[in-house]
């Protein structure tokens, strides 16, 4: 065993326990176990390290790594962004689809959640619905920055404003303003 443990007599058993419960719990730390696990260990209290730098002369120093990953996020040129040649006035008739486009570009691992503004009622988040009407529906797909809105058979009570919101801090947000036009009004726009 080192030198530095103690010698092979009493208290080297000691020493080499206290360093085994050492070793394990940063172990725990740097893998940032659960704290279920870290409970079951009775490693209560700690905190995760979350870098460990090794020194030249061998020894261990805890200190923040150079670059956090979130800042890639920091760069202007890589924030979500909506793209601004979507149109955000949809007009349709009483019971045919309406469909709502919102384009995010570097959307990243970031969520799109669209919600009817005048109850500030979430209707989805992602491909997920939060709403029991089964009228909307989300549409989206991998890779592409398109993330739309369908309202199966809208009535007039749908008209109003809908926000296409990004999870980014603070959230970012593009309003559509949907107008549900009876069967009548239609036919008096084309004029017959």
């Amino acid at each position: 065993m080192c030198s530095f443990l103690g010698s092979r007599g009493r208290g080297s058993s000691t020493t080499h326990w206290i360093v085994t419960l050492l070793v394990v719990a940063a172990a725990f730390s740097v893998l940032g176990l659960s704290a279920r696990a870290t409970s079951a260990f009775g490693l209560d209290g700690m905190k995760p390290l979350r870098y460990w730098k090794i020194l030249q002369n061998g020894g261990l120093s805890r200190e923040q790594p150079p670059s956090r990953p979130e800042q890639i996020w920091d760069n202007p040129l890589l924030r979500p962004a909506f793209d601004t040649n979507t149109t955000t006035v949809v007009i349709t008739s009483t019971g045919r689809a309406a469909y709502l486009h919102c384009r995010v570009n570097h959307l990243g691992n970031r969520a799109v959640t669209w919600l009817r503004k005048r109850d500030a009622h979430v209707l989805t988040v992602g491909l997920f619905s939060y709403t029991s009407d089964q009228r909307f529906t989300p549409l989206h797909s991998e890779g592409s920055p398109d993330w739309v809105l369908k309202i199966t058979s809208p009535q007039k009570r749908d008209s109003g404003i809908y926000e296409c919101q990004v999870s980014t801090e603070p959230k970012i947000s593009r309003a559509f303003n949907l107008s549900v036009v009876g069967a009548e009004h239609r036919s008096e726009e084309r004029g017959t």
